[in-house]
């Protein structure tokens, strides 16, 4: 197995064993997301929205992995801290949702000489917006519960990762951005699904990655996630706009034109990525099974290469 992506060490896990085994690479990628959302709460009040924005990103990457490892866990464990990391984020979402709209009408308003129907949505939300000082204390607080569930699951792992559980994961993963993928062409919350879980798959494939082609899998994960991300920003947009703007006709025009953003955005990805999701899942498992041993059974044999080499 290749050396994934430079993993941030622990400050609060403790040291880490040196070697490449799928259990320690879930321990590492887990302490680097919590380094991450642990620094982005450092800096939260000199930008609050950076920090929502980098904490949602590392709980993303934290359930991810939660659903990686899930078929090793016990199923109570692995449904609270699936709970866990979930609640964690939607608890900056508001926040973040908020920015991303505000933002996106800023670009699509004066193209369709409907800024003041965009000003009035804002002044409509302004008083559900999210003040920075509750930001950052909701940053504190999902990161703190984070680090709690990054506790939970290195201690719910077993000491080994059989490969048939890890291979049941990331494939369960695939097969839900499939189904999404599919359901996208006539449901705009299929979209948002999508996203979510081809990001999951991506960040699972960090630490999986034995499979030949996965750096280029990745890369288009990436380019897609691109695509997709313009995509969801024109879904909340929508969704803010029919919050907000009532049924005066220059909102509707404005909600028309998020909307037919939202419509191209999602056919682009979908024309783009057809040939991501030919494979069927059950076939992705047995690869990744046959691949995982087979990763397994050459580390075993250079430990006991090794091991000879030192007795002699």
């Amino acid at each position: 197995m290749t050396t994934p992506e430079s993993y941030a060490e622990p400050d609060k896990l403790g040291a880490l064993p040196a070697d490449d085994s799928l259990r320690t690479r879930v321990v590492r990628a887990a302490a680097a997301a919590l380094g991450e959302a642990r620094a982005a709460a450092a800096v939260a009040e000199a930008d609050p929205h950076a920090a929502v924005h980098a904490v949602r990103k590392a709980l993303r990457q934290l359930r991810a992995m939660v659903d990686l490892v899930g078929p090793a866990l016990p199923k109570r464990e692995r449904k609270d801290l699936a709970r866990g990391f979930a609640a964690a984020r939607r608890s900056l979402g508001p926040a973040r949702d908020q920015e991303v709209a505000r933002d996106l009408l800023g670009t699509i308003a004066p193209l369709h000489e409907l800024t003041a129907a965009a000003e009035a949505v804002d002044a409509a939300a302004a008083p559900d917006r999210v003040a920075a000082e509750a930001m950052v204390a909701d940053v504190q607080r999902a990161v703190a519960e984070a680090a709690t569930h990054v506790d939970a699951l290195t201690a719910a792992m077993p000491d080994e990762l059989r490969p048939r559980h890890v291979a049941r994961g990331l494939a369960r993963t695939y097969k839900r951005a499939r189904s999404a993928r599919r359901r996208a062409k006539r449901s705009e919350r299929a979209v948002h699904r999508w996203r979510r879980r081809a990001k999951e798959l991506s960040y699972q494939l960090t630490i999986v990655d034995v499979l030949p082609g996965t750096d280029e899998l990745r890369a288009a994960l990436r380019n897609l996630d691109h695509q997709l991300s313009a995509a969801v920003d024109h879904l909340m947009a929508k969704d803010y706009v029919r919050l907000y703007g009532g049924d005066a006709d220059d909102a509707l025009a404005l909600q028309g034109a998020v909307h037919n953003g939202l419509l191209a955005g999602a056919d682009v990805a979908r024309s783009t990525s057809r040939g991501l999701f030919n494979m069927r899942p059950k076939k992705l498992r047995r690869q990744l099974v046959s691949a995982l041993a087979g990763a397994a059974a050459v580390t075993d044999d250079r430990d006991h290469d090794h091991g000879d080499a030192d007795a002699g």
